[in-house]
Protein backbone atom coordinates (compact mmCIF):
# COMPACT_ATOMS: atom_id res chain seq x y z
CA UNK A 1 0.00 0.00 0.00
CA UNK A 2 1.12 3.23 -0.90
CA UNK A 3 0.91 6.46 1.39
CA UNK A 4 -1.86 8.45 0.86
CA UNK A 5 -1.47 12.34 2.21
CA UNK A 6 -4.30 14.52 2.54
CA UNK A 7 -3.12 18.35 1.51
CA UNK A 8 -4.97 21.39 2.20
CA UNK A 9 -3.40 24.83 1.49
CA UNK A 10 -5.52 27.90 2.62
CA UNK A 11 -5.61 31.42 0.75
CA UNK A 12 -6.82 34.21 2.72
CA UNK A 13 -6.77 37.96 2.97
CA UNK A 14 -4.64 38.70 6.51
CA UNK A 15 -7.38 40.62 8.69
CA UNK A 16 -6.56 42.72 11.38
CA UNK A 17 -5.26 40.39 14.84
CA UNK A 18 -9.04 38.72 16.18
CA UNK A 19 -11.08 39.05 12.54
CA UNK A 20 -13.66 36.86 13.93
CA UNK A 21 -14.21 34.74 10.64
CA UNK A 22 -9.88 34.15 10.72
CA UNK A 23 -10.38 33.22 14.16
CA UNK A 24 -13.27 31.03 13.50
CA UNK A 25 -11.70 29.11 10.69
CA UNK A 26 -8.50 28.90 12.85
CA UNK A 27 -10.42 27.27 15.60
CA UNK A 28 -12.35 24.78 13.44
CA UNK A 29 -8.86 23.71 12.17
CA UNK A 30 -7.70 22.98 15.88
CA UNK A 31 -10.67 21.31 16.64
CA UNK A 32 -9.56 19.19 13.64
CA UNK A 33 -6.21 18.66 14.66
CA UNK A 34 -6.91 17.46 18.31
CA UNK A 35 -9.51 15.30 16.69
CA UNK A 36 -6.67 13.71 14.54
CA UNK A 37 -4.66 13.35 18.13
CA UNK A 38 -7.75 11.33 19.59
CA UNK A 39 -8.12 9.51 16.72
CA UNK A 40 -4.65 7.91 17.38
CA UNK A 41 -4.91 7.82 21.21
CA UNK A 42 -8.21 5.79 20.81
CA UNK A 43 -6.01 3.42 18.81
CA UNK A 44 -3.40 2.78 21.95
CA UNK A 45 -0.74 5.47 19.86
CA UNK A 46 1.45 7.13 22.58
CA UNK A 47 0.95 11.35 21.02
CA UNK A 48 3.05 13.62 22.17
CA UNK A 49 5.98 15.68 20.68
CA UNK A 50 7.62 13.00 19.63
CA UNK A 51 5.63 11.20 18.23
CA UNK A 52 3.66 12.08 14.94
CA UNK A 53 3.84 9.69 12.90
CA UNK A 54 3.41 5.92 12.83
CA UNK A 55 3.93 4.02 9.62
CA UNK A 56 1.31 2.53 7.78
CA UNK A 57 -1.23 3.99 10.89
CA UNK A 58 -0.93 7.56 9.56
CA UNK A 59 0.30 11.15 11.13
CA UNK A 60 -0.94 14.01 13.30
CA UNK A 61 -1.48 17.03 11.71
CA UNK A 62 1.51 18.73 9.94
CA UNK A 63 1.37 22.64 9.61
CA UNK A 64 4.18 24.62 7.02
CA UNK A 65 5.14 27.09 9.83
CA UNK A 66 6.99 29.10 7.01
CA UNK A 67 3.77 29.73 4.94
CA UNK A 68 3.56 32.93 3.88
CA UNK A 69 1.42 35.63 5.48
CA UNK A 70 -2.54 35.19 3.91
CA UNK A 71 -1.50 31.17 3.44
CA UNK A 72 -1.79 28.06 5.63
CA UNK A 73 -0.87 24.78 5.02
CA UNK A 74 -1.07 21.27 6.13
CA UNK A 75 -0.54 18.02 5.55
CA UNK A 76 -1.87 14.39 7.61
CA UNK A 77 -0.49 11.01 6.60
CA UNK A 78 -3.74 8.52 5.93
CA UNK A 79 -3.90 4.97 7.26
CA UNK A 80 -3.13 2.19 4.98
CA UNK A 81 -5.81 0.24 6.39
CA UNK A 82 -9.34 1.01 4.81
CA UNK A 83 -11.77 1.37 7.21
CA UNK A 84 -9.70 3.47 9.60
CA UNK A 85 -8.82 5.59 5.92
CA UNK A 86 -12.67 6.12 5.48
CA UNK A 87 -13.27 7.06 8.81
CA UNK A 88 -10.08 9.79 9.08
CA UNK A 89 -10.74 11.14 5.98
CA UNK A 90 -14.73 11.65 6.39
CA UNK A 91 -14.09 13.04 9.31
CA UNK A 92 -11.32 15.26 7.99
CA UNK A 93 -13.29 16.79 4.98
CA UNK A 94 -16.53 17.57 6.99
CA UNK A 95 -14.42 19.47 9.74
CA UNK A 96 -12.60 21.33 6.67
CA UNK A 97 -15.86 21.91 5.23
CA UNK A 98 -17.15 23.57 8.09
CA UNK A 99 -13.70 25.31 8.38
CA UNK A 100 -14.21 27.02 5.22
CA UNK A 101 -17.75 27.81 5.91
CA UNK A 102 -16.67 30.44 8.63
CA UNK A 103 -14.04 32.36 6.09
CA UNK A 104 -16.43 33.19 2.91
CA UNK A 105 -12.90 34.83 1.29
CA UNK A 106 -10.79 31.78 2.30
CA UNK A 107 -10.22 29.96 -1.10
CA UNK A 108 -9.37 25.71 0.71
CA UNK A 109 -7.52 23.59 -1.68
CA UNK A 110 -7.66 19.88 -0.36
CA UNK A 111 -6.33 16.82 -2.31
CA UNK A 112 -5.23 13.30 -2.15
CA UNK A 113 -1.90 12.52 -3.00
CA UNK A 114 -1.14 9.02 -3.35
CA UNK A 115 1.97 6.92 -4.76
CA UNK A 116 5.52 7.79 -5.76
CA UNK A 117 3.70 9.41 -9.28
CA UNK A 118 1.76 10.93 -6.68
CA UNK A 119 -1.45 11.49 -8.12
CA UNK A 120 -3.33 14.29 -6.83
CA UNK A 121 -7.37 14.22 -6.54
CA UNK A 122 -8.84 17.40 -5.88
CA UNK A 123 -11.22 16.73 -2.77
CA UNK A 124 -12.71 20.70 -1.52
Amino acid sequence: MKRERLTCHICYQPLEDGAPELDAMFDVLDELAERIADFHRAAGRVVDDFSTDWPGHGSLMTVNSDAPSGNHYFWIVLPDERRARTELLGDILATLSRARATCAEAVFSVSLESGAASQTIELL
